[in-house]
């Protein structure tokens, strides 16, 4: 369900490798599994708890917010955006 109370639906589900910069300057990758493909969806979501259970870490607050990455031990650095965490996926990544 969506903040105005309408409901949005998934037409699929998998697994997809998100090119990112990391916080050394290099490229890499972050995998999100079972992500949902929700095209109605304004905005791409990711949930803290599954990034966590994967064995991934955030660190959210005023000093040097991220999520450290747990497959290649590096570093994707946040921004804030209002009330947003961001962060800008590099498109420059060969897959």
């Amino acid at each position: 369900m969506r903040a105005n109370g309408k409901h949005v639906y998934a037409e699929g589900y998998g697994s997809i490798k998100i090119p990112v910069m990391l916080g050394s300057g290099e490229r890499g990758y972050l995998l999100i599994q079972r992500a949902l493909h929700v095209p109605t969806c304004p905005s791409n979501l990711l949930s803290v708890a599954q990034l966590t259970d994967y064995g991934h870490t955030v660190a959210l607050g005023k000093d040097r917010p991220r999520i450290d990455l747990c497959n290649d031990g590096g570093t994707v650095n946040l921004d804030r955006t209002n009330r947003l965490w961001t962060f800008s996926p590099s498109a420059a990544v060969a897959q």
